[in-house]
Formats: C-alpha cells, sequence, structure tokens
C-alpha cells in the first residue's frame, strides 16, 4: 500500500518564473471565465477546455495540465455562482481571478 502526504508550504518569495507562471494561469482563468460569462450560464469543464485550449497553450503558453485545470476551476466557480443565484444571494456576473494563486475576485 502506498501513503501520499500533502504539504501545504507558505512561500515567502516567488522566483521570476513562478510568478509568470502564477500571472500566465490567471490570465487563462480570465479568458475562460469570459467566454462563460458570455454564454449566460454555467457549462461542463470539458466544454470550457474544447473552446479555450489552443489560446491557452500557444497564447499563453500553460503546459497541457495547467490548461486543463482552467476548465476545471473556472466551470466550478461558475457553478457555484449559480447556485448562490439560485438561492438569490448574487446575480449573473463575470468572475474575474487575480495571480496569487488563482483566487476569485467579485
Amino acid at each position: 500500500m502506498q501513503l501520499t502526504k500533502t504539504i501545504i508550504l507558505k512561500l515567502d518569495s516567488l522566483d521570476n518564473d513562478l510568478a509568470e507562471l502564477l500571472k500566465a494561469f490567471s490570465q487563462g482563468m480570465n479568458y475562460a471565465s469570459q467566454f462563460v460569462f458570455d454564454i449566460g450560464k454555467p457549462i461542463g469543464s470539458g466544454q470550457i477546455q474544447k473552446a479555450t485550449y489552443r489560446h491557452l497553450r500557444n497564447n499563453l503558453n500553460l503546459k497541457s495540465q495547467m490548461a486543463c485545470n482552467v476548465a476545471r476551476q473556472v466551470s466550478g466557480a461558475y457553478k457555484t455562482l449559480q447556485s448562490q443565484i439560485d438561492k438569490k444571494e448574487s446575480e449573473w456576473q463575470l468572475l474575474k481571478f487575480r495571480s496569487n494563486l488563482g483566487h476569485i475576485l467579485v
């Protein structure tokens, strides 16, 4: 049996490569977010990935797994927004992401 441990670390400072990666990832999240917002309703990560993958890989130089993660995270964020809308706690809006680990700005 194999045991996997996850360790969460807090970085004191980012090197330039990591900072650039985080910036590109958040740009990708915002690109995918705009795509979903323009449709006007939450959609699945497969649809988001199909529509945005080439742009994320070719224009933002995200690696394959990062491009796939963008679709999953954006899809999840809009599904959460939709549940808030259903409870009358929010309204349809463009979700924006910032470069510190892809957190949502509303």
